[in-house]
This record gives structure tokens, sequence and C-alpha cells, in this order.
């Protein structure tokens, strides 16, 4: 899997359609399906974008941490591993110190 399939599914995951993510990342529709289907690049500055408006800021903690894409895809939607960095507070406060990348890479691997 690549990282437009997982873009997509954190879209979808939240119910965006890509018109609406479009118009929340100042662009237009087709650039959203062009980066879904990996036909265009994304920038740092957008894609750090996009993850804030899904809220998943884990995300790109994961992809800081080098987790591959497929991990991501296979555990990172499941809703124990939701519970759990929830309840840490990954999805609203983000992952911000040393410990809390640490904290991460457990539950994504447990």
């Amino acid at each position: 899997m690549e990282l437009g399939s997982l873009l997509r599914k954190t879209r979808k995951y939240v119910g965006l359609t890509q018109a609406e993510l479009a118009k929340m990342l100042e662009c237009n529709a087709s650039d959203i399906s062009r980066t879904e289907h990996e036909q265009m690049s994304l920038s740092a500055e957008r894609l750090l974008k996009w993850l804030k408006i899904t809220g998943r800021p884990d995300i790109l903690a994961a992809l800081a941490l080098g987790v591959d894409i497929d991990t991501m895809t296979e555990r990172m939607f499941k809703m124990d591993y939701l519970k759990q960095v929830y309840k840490l507070g990954f999805l609203e406060e983000g992952i911000r110190e040393k410990e809390d990348f640490k904290k991460l890479k457990e539950i994504i691997y447990s």
C-alpha cells in the first residue's frame, strides 16, 4: 500500500468527500484524487494539514518513527488501537514527548 491509499483511508474514516477536504486544504478536488492515487506528490505542509484535519497526528508520528504504511493501514484504524491512543491523548494533543513516541510504537506493534 502507498501513502495515497493511507491518506484516502483517513479522509474516508472521518466522512469527508474529496471536495470537502479540498476546500479545507485550499486546493482542487482533483488534487486530492491525484494524491490518493499516487499521481501527485504531497508537500510536507499539505500532509501536516491533511492529518490535522482528519484528526490523525499519530500517523505523522508513525511516519517519523519509520513504521511502514502497510502496518499503519493494518493496525492504526482498529478500534482497540484508537481507544488506546485516544486514552493517552495522542489524537487530541498530539505526540510531543520522546516517551510518547515510544508508547505509540509499542501500541502499534502490540
